[in-house]
């Protein structure tokens, strides 16, 4: 199914850039503290 491939492809770029997100803000955490 071309539409599920779609899917799975945009639920994986939304989870690189959370995990980019994540990633940032820890190290601004520890710099702040």
């Amino acid at each position: 199914d071309h539409r599920k491939n779609n899917t799975e492809q945009l639920v994986g770029n939304i989870f690189s850039i959370y995990l980019f997100l994540k990633i940032r803000i820890t190290n601004l955490m520890n710099r702040v503290y």
